[in-house]
């Protein structure tokens, strides 16, 4: 399984991949680094890839997934490489434990052993740990009492912390413990920081990074990734087209029956596109109880939404929009004659910020209804 990891990974981007190689190459792996990008572009697989290369006791070709190293990073089982991802919890509980995970239910703990597991078997899975808001200050404790303990084995370290935007949340706490580390590194350790959002980042954090940037994955890498998941030819192309470039939501979309979730995306854009306040309120609660029951198929669906936004955009300028504008392609042409002047861009952007809203643990049948609101005032075009 570890070798196949690295061959996806190594395919997903070429200069990426070679500025992170060439870097090993010459000894000169940094102490921290900061893997940004859109969504779905493949920076958490690369950063699990990168741990295992700086490991590798093949150095002509490397990570070769096969040497000891590879294998047990590969399996998220070496005691070099430390995952940090967010956690559910409060400032009250954070005050009285040590240990992160203590605070954690039974199920969520359960959800986390099946989460891990699901990473080591796919480097493209995303844990999303239920009512988890951010990276918590006891977490960045816990890694600052482990990071400069001395190592049994040989080789470097390895910290990766997924969804470092949310180190930022609240006041800033574990945005500052992390910085203290940063400016004082652990001897033969990197620290990896991967966010879609570096920009919520405190600049004195990102300042002590090296920034690496990866670009949305292009359609032909994406369809690959899918075929090598069983994925049938058709299908993958499909669910690539739908999904811009992100692979977590061309593999939701694969994973699903397509004609059902396309159902969902036009009820739920009819939805704001009628003067019906009982549809509105329906519609809020439903997607309200889904961004906490199942917040990937939440995110889906916004996801989704903006597509379709988008593609009408694309069909009104006279683009070529793709598999999407050929599935709504009746609907987009009534929208675009009954909303001549509809402010597209600010409707994208309100999709945007309810998509965001369940990892800062808004209220949201609220924030539903407010985007709403706000989408039937872009519709006439103002801003």
């Amino acid at each position: 399984m570890a070798g196949e990891t690295m061959t996806s990974v190594e395919s997903i981007n070429s200069a990426v991949w070679n500025r992170l190689t060439a870097i090993i190459q010459k000894e000169k792996i940094g102490s921290a680094y900061c893997f940004t990008g859109p969504e779905g572009s493949g920076k958490e697989a690369a950063a699990l890839a990168f741990a295992a290369a700086m490991n590798c006791e093949l150095k002509e070709k490397f990570p070769c997934g096969t040497c000891a190293p590879c294998i047990r990073i590969g399996s998220l089982q070496d005691e070099k490489l430390k995952l940090v991802f967010p956690l559910p919890g409060s400032n009250k509980k954070e005050s009285i434990t040590t240990d992160p995970l203590k605070g954690l239910s039974s199920g969520e703990q359960a959800y986390l052993h099946e989460a891990v597991e699901s990473k080591a078997k796919d480097p493209f899975f995303r844990i999303r740990v239920p009512r988890a808001r951010k990276i918590m200050i006891s977490q960045v404790r816990d890694l600052r009492r482990t990071a400069y303990l001395k190592s049994e084995s040989s080789g470097r370290k390895c910290v990766i912390l997924f969804q470092a935007h949310t180190l930022a949340m609240g006041d800033g706490a574990s945005a500052n413990a992390l910085l203290k580390i940063l400016e004082e590194p652990p001897p033969n350790t990197t620290i990896i920081l991967v966010t879609d959002y570096a920009s919520q980042l405190p600049m004195t954090v990102l300042s002590r990074c090296q920034q690496v940037n990866f670009p949305p994955l292009d359609d032909e890498t994406a369809v690959s990734i899918l075929k090598e998941k069983g994925i049938e030819l058709r299908t993958a192309k499909f669910c690539v087209k739908l999904s811009d470039g992100n692979i977590h939501k061309a593999m939701m979309l694969a994973k699903q029956p397509t004609d059902e979730l396309l159902s969902h995306v036009k009820e739920f854009v009819q939805t704001m596109l009628k003067e019906d306040a009982g549809a509105w309120k329906s519609i809020s609660q439903e997607f309200s109880r889904m961004a906490h029951s199942s917040p990937q198929e939440y995110r889906m669906r916004i996801a989704m939404a903006q597509k379709w936004f988008h593609e009408a955009y694309l069909s009104r300028s006279g683009a070529d929009g793709g598999v999407g504008t050929e599935v709504f392609v009746d609907d987009i042409a009534v929208f675009n004659r009954n909303f001549p002047n509809a402010n597209m861009k600010g409707i994208y952007h309100s999709l945007d910020v309810v998509a965001l809203a369940p990892e800062k643990n808004l209220y949201m049948p609220l924030v539903l209804t407010n985007m709403i609101l706000d989408v039937r005032t872009r519709l006439a075009g103002t801003d």
